[in-house]
Formats: structure tokens, sequence, C-alpha cells
């Protein structure tokens, strides 16, 4: 029995067409790349000067927090809140300063196919590790705080 072949074929010539060369290797240029890029120029950004400066000013930044958060447990009062929350802003805001680097960078050659990374490096990790015991140490004092915002925000709702 013979095949029957359709009418509307779509590549009536298909199979006259011949296969020439191989296939070229692509270049992966993809976020594995980058990240390889950038463990290979190594970590060794800072001097060991600005790592003592940078551990005491952190250290004198946990101590000012830490006091403020004892004071805010013995007196919850409002005031004592906003400090609190201040030097807790200004740790943060300095470890985001001085402890994390963001970087971006572009792929592929083409501007349909770029595509934007943001890369975000830790630079000191002996920096990271103090300052998340230190603020697992302080679960009281911001679970309090948290309580006096959830407060404070039920009563601006109630204001509306």
């Amino acid at each position: 029995m013979d095949r029957i072949d359709s009418l509307g074929e779509s590549f009536p010539y298909k199979h006259l067409r011949k296969k020439t060369g191989k296939k070229e290797k692509t270049i992966n240029t993809g976020f594995s790349n980058v990240i390889e890029s950038l463990r290979e120029e190594g970590s060794a950004l800072f001097s060991e000067e600005d790592f003592e400066e940078q551990y005491d000013q952190l250290e004198s930044l946990l101590s000012g927090i830490a006091g403020e958060g004892e004071e805010l447990v013995r007196h919850p009062t409002l005031q004592n809140v906003k400090k609190y929350r201040e030097k807790v802003k200004h740790f943060i805001s300095y470890l985001v300063k001085h402890n994390i680097e963001v970087t971006e960078q572009f792929s592929g050659t083409t501007i349909m196919r770029r595509k934007k990374y943001m890369v975000i490096k830790i630079i000191d990790d002996k920096l990271e590790e103090l300052s998340k015991e230190f603020l697992r140490g302080q679960a009281a004092s911001l679970s309090i705080l948290q309580r006096v915002e959830e407060i404070n925000g039920l009563l601006v709702d109630l204001m509306r």
C-alpha cells in the first residue's frame, strides 16, 4: 500500500535540502561565569588597619544598641523606642555601607538579549557573623519594639 501525500505540505522540498557544516559551540555568558570571574579576582579588598577600624566602629555601635535595648526593656517608653530604633537604623546603614558591595554587570552582546545582573558581595564574613550574633541576642528588645510599633500603627489607623 502506498503512502498518501498531503496536498498542502508546508515544506515540499525539505528532503532535498542538505545539512552543511557542524554546529558552532556557543559561549556561555551566564550568571555562573560572572560569579566565577568575581571569585578569581580575590577578596583581599581591605588592609588590616581598615578591618580593625571597622571592627572597633561596629563594636561601639553594638554596645550602644545593647545599652538602648536594656533601657527599653526596663522602661518601655516612646522616647526609648525612638532611641533604640535610631541606633538600630544607624547600625544597619553602617553594615550596608561598609560590609556589602553591590555591582551591576551586563551580559550578552546584543541589546535585545542583554541581561542585567546585580551581584551582591559580602566583603567581610566576620563582621557579618558578629552582627548576626548580636541581633540574635537582641530578640527580646526587638519583640518589644515590634509590639510597640504594632500598637502605634493601630492607633494611627484609628485616627483615620
